[in-house]
């Protein structure tokens, strides 16, 4: 079948009229694009007072200033290195194909230098490293004296058992739960040194209800992240995430994360104004039609 050249020509007009009027949609869109960039960077301007945790560092912007404060403990990280000790056997060993399988050449280097850097991490230990506190003091070494005599029983074997590899593993919970105790505390009670002085004692009644919080991670949170629950607590319930305290993973840099928080803002506000519904923004749009046409189609 040929076509005339006055139905190619329409074809071709058709055809060239609809891109064009795609693309002037899209330049169109660009305009709100614009727009709502401008408004989300607005919003970032009217938090006052701004509480932003970045790793250990605890950011304040409060009327028109900003200070910095490390909210790291030594402590905290302290007993965290001794309690990943276990950790660190277990995942050098827990992908042994099979049960008794005798370790490679390579793989027994690689257990004796580890052992080698333990020993010597035994006799760096100082008490003052640990509050000068003798019961949290020996723990540590009841850490590492645990995993030392495993290190050298697997060495002196040359091969895995599943079953004692469980069995050292349940014994080391034991006494790194007590580390877990110290460390969980030595945070917060170095967060909360500085954040509740600053809540209570700078903040005004109304900037107390109208701070925002801002954490930035490099991955999802925990259940339970310990910062995120100390600032629940102290803002009123956890009812607060989302309005008041906002979580920002994978953000570039501080900058990045603020813009996340601008955008989350702006969608809180237009959400209300147009759905009576502040949270109907951080949902897909598209959700509640979604779930009744997909429902439809597999009927």
């Amino acid at each position: 079948m040929y076509l005339s050249i006055g139905s190619l020509f329409i074809i071709l007009f058709l055809t060239t009229y609809q891109v064009q009027s795609n693309t002037l949609l899209n330049n169109f869109n660009n305009l709100f694009l614009g727009t709502y960039k401008k408004a989300s960077t607005y919003f970032l301007t009217t938090i006052d007072p701004l509480i932003i945790t970045n790793a250990g560092t605890l950011t304040l912007k409060h009327r028109g200033q900003q200070t910095s404060i490390n909210i790291n403990r030594q402590l905290y990280h302290n007993l965290k290195t001794i309690a990943h000790i276990p950790l660190t056997i277990y995942l050098s060993v827990f992908n042994v194909e099979a049960n008794s399988r005798n370790f490679s050449s390579d793989e027994l280097i690689k257990l004796k230098s580890y052992l080698r850097e333990l020993r010597f991490v035994r006799k760096s230990l100082n008490i003052s490293d640990f509050s000068s506190n003798n019961e949290m003091f020996q723990i540590q070494f009841d850490i590492i004296d645990l995993s030392i005599t495993f290190l050298r029983s697997l060495i002196r074997s040359k091969q895995l058992n599943i079953t004692a590899l469980n069995k050292f593993c349940h014994k080391a919970t034991n006494l790194f739960n007590i580390n877990i105790k110290h460390a969980t505390r030595a945070h917060l009670d170095r967060l909360h040194s500085v954040i509740y002085p600053i809540y209570t004692k700078l903040f005004n009644e109304t900037e107390q209800k109208t701070v925002q919080v801002l954490i930035i991670g490099s991955k999802p949170p925990r259940e339970g992240f310990l910062i995120k629950q100390y600032f629940q607590k102290l803002l009123g319930g956890n009812n607060v995430e989302g309005k008041r305290l906002l979580y920002a993973e994978n953000a570039a840099d501080e900058q990045g994360a603020l813009n996340i928080l601008g955008r989350w803002l702006l969608d809180a506000n237009a959400a209300q104004a147009f759905f009576d519904d502040e949270t109907r923004l951080h949902r897909d749009l598209l959700m509640d039609e979604a779930s009744i046409y997909i429902k439809a189609l597999f009927e």
